[in-house]
């Protein structure tokens, strides 16, 4: 039984953490200041976008791949904790205005505890996943289908919530 709940929320998490680096590959400079924004730095480097972008994008195939689904998930957990304590610390800062950087620059999202919040609800499901004990169930055509069709599902809630959050800030003047 727990088998299709950690490969769906594996699936949903590889989704997130590949979109993420993605966004990153394709707008490095802009991520750049972004992240030393965060950091309360002068100047990044590029190339430690790119470090990230790569973290993000191994997690991602970590996730996929049975042998190393568990060390995949934990490291999403972590990730995912990290950057929920980056926009906390930020929100503490009184930095509200900055973006949050979830979805790359066309958004115009800021942090917020809601995002903040969001990112502990996923590492909450990574380490769920990461905890369910496995029994070695046979894949299967309907394990697979199940599967995928769970991950759907929490993709479209986490892009639900995104958008709530993001008409939330425009209704309330944010932007």
């Amino acid at each position: 039984m727990p088998e299709f709940l950690v490969i769906s929320i594996a699936l949903f998490l590889a989704w997130l953490f590949a979109t993420a680096g993605m966004h990153k590959l394709r707008s490095p400079a802009w991520y750049a200041g972004l992240i030393s924004r965060y950091l309360d730095v002068q100047k990044l480097s590029r190339g430690l976008v790119v470090v990230v972008a790569i973290s993000e994008l191994a997690c991602a195939i970590l996730l996929l791949l049975n042998e190393t689904r568990v060390l995949g998930l934990v490291l999403a957990a972590i990730l995912l904790v990290a950057y929920a304590a980056l926009m906390m610390l930020q929100l503490q800062r009184g930095r509200a205005d900055m973006n949050c950087g979830c979805a790359g620059p066309a958004s115009d999202t800021t942090i917020s505890p809601g995002l903040v919040y969001r990112n502990l609800v996923c590492a909450g499901l990574a380490v769920l996943a990461a905890t369910l004990p496995l029994q070695g169930a046979e894949w299967s055509l309907a394990l697979l289908v199940t599967s995928a069709l769970v991950s759907l599902f929490l993709a479209l809630v986490y892009i639900a919530c995104e958008q709530l959050i993001a008409n939330s800030q425009r209704f309330s003047g944010a932007f």
